[in-house]
């Protein structure tokens, strides 16, 4: 069942408050108030500011996503780098909330002084890193990108943070150790120019050759009757392996919405096992015995 989304009446009373709380005037009504120390946790904050763009898409007039609840979430999400439908979801959860019963976000951290992520500078430069690693993501390289002397410059680090701090970090980020969701199987032999030779040649030809050959059915038994004038046809089929080094690496850190794509045969150095086998001599044996199978 679909939640119903907040009506405009109810989202621009809710804005106006927000932006009051996120940018308080002065009493004399002339410009905003500047504290040496923030009152709202560094965390609080980056959340209620995709919450305030998220309510000023929904509620502005001349927005592109004005009165569309769901587009305003994923635009949003956009301007922190985001697609995934998880954090659009948030983003919505966290403005139904704010709406219907005036809660802001919690830190789930505690003190977020320990925690790097509440920048939301550092935190686009993080996820543009991950996104270059694609399934390649371990903590121990968001670590060392963390630790990387440009990157602490830049953003005032000033300590390193541990792997099982960058692990925390990852699944804040909505990353989960997970295995990989795996499409359909995706190898060449849908190719347009592969299909027609295998629809309009290949097969119209091994069907031209079935009156000469026998067919099987099961338990091994042979079809009787006659067959049709001309040498008989004996069908060898080509059965064909191939292991690769990281077949069995199938975990990585993978967002919790990322979609589901065409996967390929496994990556790294390759071993193939070939042979060839017919229904009236089972599989290719030499002359002495051995088989044929390399």
């Amino acid at each position: 069942m679909q939640c119903q989304a907040p009506t405009i009446f109810d989202a621009i009373p809710a804005t106006k408050k927000l932006k009051e709380l996120l940018f308080p005037r002065r009493q004399t009504g002339n410009g905003y108030k500047h504290f040496s120390k923030d009152p709202l946790d560094p965390y609080v904050r980056s959340h209620l500011n995709i919450l305030y763009t998220f309510l000023n898409l929904y509620t502005d007039a001349d927005s592109p996503a004005f009165c569309e609840w769901g587009r305003a979430s994923a635009l949003a999400a956009l301007t922190i780098g985001t697609k995934t439908l998880h954090y659009d979801r948030k983003i919505r959860r966290m403005g139904r909330a704010w709406i219907c019963e005036g809660e802001i976000p919690e830190n789930p951290f505690g003190d977020w002084n320990e925690s790097l992520l509440a920048d939301e500078a550092l935190l686009s430069d993080v996820q543009l890193f991950l996104q270059s690693l694609g399934n390649q993501i371990t903590a121990e390289k968001l670590a060392a990108f963390l630790a990387d002397p440009e990157v602490m410059v830049r953003h005032g680090i000033k300590k390193q943070i541990s792997v099982r701090t960058a692990r925390r970090y990852l699944r804040f980020m909505d990353y989960r150790f997970a295995y990989e969701k795996e499409g359909q199987y995706a190898d060449g032999h849908e190719r347009p120019d592969v299909t027609a030779y295998r629809d309009k040649v290949f097969i119209p030809w091994l069907h031209s050759l079935v009156p000469r050959m026998h067919l099987w059915v099961r338990n091994g038994i042979r079809e009787t009757g006659p067959l049709a004038p001309g040498k008989q046809i004996i069908v060898w089929y080509h059965d064909e392996s191939i292991f690769y080094a990281n077949d069995r690496r199938r975990k990585f850190w993978w967002q919790v919405d990322a979609a589901a794509k065409p996967y390929q045969k496994g990556e790294g150095q390759s071993f193939m096992i070939a042979d060839y086998v017919s229904a009236e001599f089972g599989w290719l044996r030499a002359r002495d015995g051995r088989s044929a199978r390399r």
